[in-house]
């Protein structure tokens, strides 16, 4: 599979000489860095490819942040969708005579929440990064609810949401 006479092209990235000019070198001992090796069958040469540790742990510490951040939004939506369903749960109950009023207000005051005040811009990128992930439509209640904000907040947000390519429903016929 693999040749007999193994041939080796180095590619020293520029971005290793750029991170030792502005990071220094740590005691003395010269910069850490990554080598990937890959094997090119056309030509039977492996090739060697560096990297400065440091840059490329950032970027992957910079992805988990963001995949951190996008769990945290789908939690919301699960969260608002759970209060919504148990709150439909103890309706239905309340309709069909097995709970009473009393019970069902209390349980409706547990399951509400205080408006919380979010900047407009952080509201619209959330907004934005939820329907780029679930691909749905919501409504400027659905996401209030989701956010637990006020519907009005939302629709400061996104006064013309073409602008953040996201697509709100009016919630007519939703």
């Amino acid at each position: 599979m693999y040749p007999n006479q193994i041939h080796f092209t180095i590619h020293h990235d520029s971005s290793v000489q750029q991170a030792q000019k502005y990071y220094g070198t740590t005691s003395g001992s010269g910069v850490d860095l990554l080598l990937r090796l890959k094997y090119d069958p056309e030509n039977g040469s492996i090739v060697a490819h560096c990297s400065e540790t440091g840059l490329v742990a950032k970027g992957m510490q910079k992805l988990f942040e963001q995949i951190r951040s996008e769990q945290q939004l789908l939690v919301k939506v699960i969260t608002a969708q759970r209060r919504l369903i148990q709150y439909n749960g103890h309706y239905i109950a309340l309709l069909l005579g097995q709970t009473t009023e009393d019970e069902f207000e209390r349980i409706s005051a547990d399951l509400a929440y205080t408006p919380k005040e979010i900047d407009a811009r952080d509201l619209a990128f959330q907004i934005q990064c939820l329907q780029r992930l679930t691909g749905l439509d919501y409504s400027a209640s659905d996401l209030a609810d989701i956010f637990e904000c006020d519907e009005t907040d939302v629709l400061q947000a996104l006064p013309q949401p073409s602008q953040v390519h996201c697509r709100l429903s009016t919630g007519e016929g939703a």
